[in-house]
């Protein structure tokens, strides 16, 4: 998914930010953060589409609310790495674009976990006219939703109890999650 893509871009840009040789990864740095910021488009397109199947105008509000940061945040990576191409040997401009991916993929981690509540809450069945991005989006929820039906009737299944009878979560274990795929 995008947001996998975009994690390991943004472990590039930290990786190139460290580097001893700054004039040669100017621009390989310059080009990652663009194609960051461009694929925080799709991330949005995502939100969008799980914001009008939700049932739930709450978890829709926040969801647009956090999806809402990440035109600016992408716009302000654009023009960042624009500046940074002007000046090749500013370190500054090099900590702020990082600083700037940073705040990207946090704002994606956010609008994802928003739209995981929404997901939980409900989503109605795309319609049969829908668009492919609609339909795709839609088969993702619904794909991780029963994921996480799965996963917890195993756990419902195979806890241990305490004398009371009741189960005990075991603390190693992970739901699925679609900000997992996010993170490297």
């Amino acid at each position: 998914m995008v947001a996998k893509e975009m994690a390991q871009q943004m472990f590039q840009i930290a990786k190139l930010a460290r580097g001893r040789n700054r004039l040669e990864n100017k621009m390989e740095m310059i080009n990652t953060a663009k194609a960051i910021a461009s694929n925080a488009k799709f991330i949005l397109k995502f939100a969008h589409v799980i914001a009008e199947q939700s049932v739930d105008d709450r978890s829709k509000s926040d969801l647009l609310y956090y999806a809402e940061y990440l035109p600016t945040i992408s716009t302000q990576l654009k023009i960042i790495s624009s500046v940074k191409a002007a000046t090749p040997s500013d370190i500054s401009a090099d900590a702020m674009l990082v600083k700037n991916a940073q705040n990207l993929m946090q704002a994606v981690v956010k609008t994802l976990k928003a739209a995981e509540a929404a997901c939980v809450k409900g989503l109605r069945p795309p319609e049969q006219d829908a668009s492919s991005d609609h339909t795709e989006a839609a088969d993702l929820a619904f794909q991780w939703k029963k994921n996480l039906k799965r996963q917890r009737a195993i756990e419902a299944l195979t806890a241990s109890r305490d004398q009371l009878g009741l189960r005990r979560r075991e603390k190693n274990t992970s739901t699925p999650s679609l900000v997992d795929i996010v993170h490297v």
